[in-house]
């Protein structure tokens, strides 16, 4: 599947001699049991949303941030709405922590500034079978963005890391992950080490509602260079024309990155974006994409920036650490915080 000039070829489900997958094909439409947790399904009305793609959103405090997974006829989402166009009344949204369908990279082993090419491999999970479609939305540098649908889920992966082989589930990324879904960049020339490629996770629901997960940026020297990315995101679907929000960070153990690529990434909101680094916050001023009337207004539901910070101190496996938005002037929205794990830091190398 060709659909960039930087990059040669997307291989899903692509196995090494050192990285096994256990796989499970996707059958989209087949009457598959929903593994969904207790407390997981809100009652809403589905009148708003049945002629439409718009997923719901969460009430409940609890829910604050979670991602829709279907509409269901039951509290325990076993019964999935056969026909949303003709449903009415109150039914039943099933959502799911946004940790589950987040993203997180591996690159070839041993790759350096030098190497000639390498592979760069993105994964994600997904709750249950219970999906039409998953796959990945890609935007590689300056190219326009496209989508890769993933034909298989897997249950563990077993990889090494030097001689020693170790394995990965998917409650690596949470409780509620059942099975990781990825897809391998390959034949990424040197020159493409430093581009940016946007990388948004997304899935279909039995009911034909395609939601987006949780975006990220990467870029290959981020795994030699010790680079962090900290998608901050907008979990509101309110109109927005520009913004001002500050990200206080742990300046003894990161550092803004202002190397020979840019630290900052203005995600998919904003097309416009000015950062001053002021000790250990950052503050961001942002203009909206797309102004198309006077007003400029555009949804700010999914990430509106990614931040890069250089690890200047060793992190410990499982610690997680906190980017706190401080001040958010995006008319009045509620504050937010974006969480690190010490994991996501530490990329999991897989070899040719």
């Amino acid at each position: 599947m060709k659909k960039n000039n930087v990059f040669k070829t997307i291989t899903a489900g692509l196995c090494f001699l050192s990285l096994a997958l256990f796989a499970l094909c996707m059958l989209p439409g087949n009457d598959l049991k929903v593994q969904a947790a207790a407390g997981n399904a809100e009652q809403i009305s589905i009148d708003a949303y049945k002629n439409g793609q718009t997923a719901p959103k969460p009430t409940a405090d609890e829910h604050k941030g979670w991602v829709f997974a279907g509409w269901f006829e039951d509290a325990d989402c076993e019964t999935a709405v056969a026909d949303k166009t003709n449903a009415s009344g109150n039914k039943y949204a099933k959502f799911i922590p946004a940790e589950v369908v987040n993203v997180k990279c591996q690159v070839t082993a041993n790759t350096v500034a030098t190497t000639e090419s390498c592979k760069l491999r993105v994964v994600t999970t997904v709750d249950s079978l219970d999906y039409q479609e998953v796959g990945f939305e890609f935007k590689i540098g300056g190219n326009a963005s496209f989508e890769h649908k993933i034909s298989k889920v897997f249950k563990k992966i077993v990889a090494a890391n030097g001689n020693d082989p170790f394995e990965l589930t998917p409650d690596y990324f949470h409780d509620s992950s059942q099975y990781f879904s990825t897809v391998t960049l390959t034949d990424i020339p040197t020159a493409g080490f430093t581009t940016g490629i946007r990388i948004i996770p997304y899935w279909v629901t039995l009911d034909g509602t395609k939601v987006y997960g949780v975006g990220r940026y990467a870029r290959v020297e981020d795994s030699y260079l010790g680079i962090v990315n900290v998608p901050v995101r907008l979990y509101t679907d309110e109109d927005v024309a520009a913004g001002y929000l500050e990200v206080s960070y742990d300046k003894s153990i990161f550092e803004y990155y202002s190397g020979e690529s840019v630290s900052y990434d203005v995600g998919i909101i904003f097309s416009e974006m000015k950062t001053d680094d002021t000790g250990s916050v950052i503050r961001c001023v942002g203009i909206a994409e797309d102004l198309t009337d006077s007003s400029g207004d555009i949804s700010a539901d999914g990430m509106y920036i990614n931040l890069r910070f250089r690890v200047k101190s060793a992190l410990t496996s499982g610690e997680t650490y906190t980017f706190g938005v401080s001040e958010e002037s995006f008319c009045d929205k509620n504050e937010i915080s974006v969480s690190l794990d010490a994991s996501d830091v530490a990329y999991k190398n897989i070899n040719k």
